[in-house]
């Protein structure tokens, strides 16, 4: 549906003959490649952002009002995705207003700025919702403003640093060798090498820049949202996946001024090898390629294998939960240490490392103390991931419970080095 609406985009807006170009640019794209196989939220996010600027330049061609209403509520959708989403209302509402500006009548601009804020209150929802369970709208984030239950200042900080080790610098130069870093050096913006992106910005950016030949309002306002996109993630967090709503406009609005110039048509084929070079690259290589995924899941998805056996064979934390299931009773509440993945456990559980709340993120004087301090708060297990587990702070404390029996083995082991444990903790 991404690929489909970056189609649509380019064709209906920037050049009709230049879409499977722009499908292709994005499509290739390791990491977008990648995350189809997964539970992040981003190809979602660059999907409804991709439709509110649609949407957009709908309502601004034929000026009804169902399109502005659409793209407020494409631009909601991508605030109800993820609260990084919610930057595609605000950026597209400000390209809106400065494009009505233009027009003078200020009248209509309010109007049309109401209508568009009436159509992203679809995500309403999901904001008060966190503002009733946590007190912050935004939770966890500005923590300094609203707050939030179970969180502090310290965890807030160590939260934001662990946000921003992701990147190659955060001043003006690393900015403008953001497009270069990132090609290059993609390992620096994730937790894990492998990902990468391709040529997308370096191709992309001085398309954009060189190319705008008419400078109509259209492509001047398309390339200013893609700017504004890198600049709200650069002064957040350098991680590249997040990008991927700035790849899907970008693909869209370089193809298309590739297609502009009819001129241009060596340079239009040397794109094609590119980017169908770079897709090529993404599906046969790399510790992620797609091929080697798609493989190891096509039994699942055929049937030949059980969705057990396949859980069992992928997720190594699986087996224990399974076990958990079956035999904790019904009111067990489970912390979970050096792990977070929690979908398949259904039992009451809380990510219990140091820094993800405040019930876990202080000081234990030992570990007698630590296990008493688990009982007051009403925890009867311990699931752990030894290969994830730190090994100083509460990590050292859990290894040590352990260690000397205050955490007793529920699930049974396999091999003398167990990878997960689930455990008892003792009276």
């Amino acid at each position: 549906l991404m690929v489909l609406s970056v189609i649509r985009l380019t064709r209906k807006h920037i050049n009709p003959k230049a879409g499977y170009l722009a499908a292709f640019a994005i499509a290739g794209i390791h990491i977008v490649m990648w995350e189809a196989t997964t539970a992040y939220i981003d190809l979602a996010t660059a999907l409804y952002t991709v439709l509110a600027v649609d949407m957009l330049l709908d309502y601004r061609e034929t000026g009804k009002k169902s399109a502005l209403l659409a793209s407020g509520a494409m631009a909601g959708f991508a605030a109800s995705t993820k609260i990084l989403g919610a930057v595609t209302v605000i950026l597209v509402g400000f390209w809106l207003l400065v494009d009505l500006l233009l027009d003078k009548d200020k009248k209509q601009t309010w109007k049309a700025i109401g209508l568009f804020i009436a159509g992203a209150m679809v995500c309403l929802p999901w904001y008060v919702k966190s503002i009733i369970f946590t007190g912050n709208p935004v939770y966890p984030f500005l923590f300094s403003i609203f707050g939030g239950k179970d969180w502090n200042a310290e965890i807030a900080a160590g939260y934001s640093a662990s946000q921003s080790r992701f990147g190659m610098g955060h001043g003006i130069l690393d900015l403008i060798r953001m497009p270069y870093n990132i090609t290059l050096y993609p390992e620096r913006f994730y937790d894990a090498p492998g990902f990468f992106i391709g040529p997308i910005l370096l191709i992309g950016i001085p398309t954009m820049l060189i190319l705008i030949k008419s400078r109509t309002r259209k492509t001047l306002g398309l390339a200013a949202f893609i700017i504004a996109q890198i600049f709200v993630w650069f002064i957040l967090t350098h991680q590249s996946r997040y990008l991927i709503p700035t790849f899907a406009i970008m693909a869209a609005l370089s193809s298309g001024l590739i297609y502009q110039m009819s001129s241009l048509r060596s340079l239009k084929i040397s794109l094609w090898i590119v980017f169908v070079a770079v897709a090529i690259f993404g599906l046969s290589t790399g510790p992620y390629n797609i091929s080697t995924l798609a493989s190891a899941r096509y039994p699942v998805i055929s049937g030949e294998e059980s969705q057990t056996d396949y859980l069992n064979r992928k997720l190594d934390i699986y087996r224990a939960q399974d076990y958990a299931n079956r035999n904790l009773p019904a009111n067990a509440k489970v912390a979970l240490f050096g792990e977070t993945r929690g979908f398949y456990l259904h039992r009451n559980f809380v990510w219990a490392d140091w820094g993800h709340n405040i019930i876990f993120s202080q000081k234990f004087t030992s570990t007698e103390d630590f296990i008493k301090y688990l009982k007051s708060q009403g925890f009867t297990h311990a699931l752990i991931n030894f290969a994830i587990l730190a090994n100083e702070g509460q990590g050292a404390l859990v290894r040590d419970a352990v260690s000397r029996g205050l955490f007793i083995e529920e699930y049974p082991q396999l091999g003398a080095q167990p990878r997960v444990g689930l455990y008892r903790i003792a009276e």
